[in-house]
């Protein structure tokens, strides 16, 4: 079985989505947005595990 890690990012221009270090999708206006923009349901689908990171706090 493979592993997806999925990394929410805070950067100056908005929220990014890294899928195994590779920057997927555009910006997102907030980390909830690119939460959803995640899509891991696909990779549970196929029988792969995930892992999701989102930074705790408010936005920036």
């Amino acid at each position: 079985m493979t592993q997806s890690i999925y990394n929410i990012v805070d950067a100056p221009s908005g929220w990014f989505v890294f899928c195994d270090g590779a920057k997927t999708g555009g910006t997102y206006g907030s980390k909830e947005a690119a939460l959803e923009a995640v899509a891991a349901a696909l990779a549970v689908r196929d029988g792969r595990a995930i892992q999701i990171n989102v930074p705790g706090g408010p936005e920036s």
